[in-house]
């Protein structure tokens, strides 16, 4: 199923549907990066940013994964702590 986060509603039905994630872990972050050649400026200029985020929990007691994926990201951090 591919649903849509583009309102605060639909921020709402996500967190909602999937319990918060409550339980979860992530198993898998990827981020790509794409640039272009800005000729001008002879620079490369950051044209698109995707991550994508795989994440396992549990719903009523049945495993899910739910996979993220965020589009034109700018700003984007990853703290890994052990055990949390």
């Amino acid at each position: 199923m591919k649903q849509p986060i583009k309102t605060l509603e639909d921020l709402r039905w996500l967190m909602a549907h999937t319990g918060g994630f409550r339980g979860g872990y992530v198993t898998d972050v990827q981020m790509s990066k794409r640039r272009l050649f800005d000729e001008e400026t002879g620079r490369d200029v950051l044209a698109d940013t995707t991550v994508s985020v795989t994440v396992r929990y549990l719903v009523r007691g049945v495993a899910r994964v739910a996979r993220l994926t965020m589009t034109g990201v700018t700003d984007f951090s990853v703290f890994a702590q052990e055990g949390a």
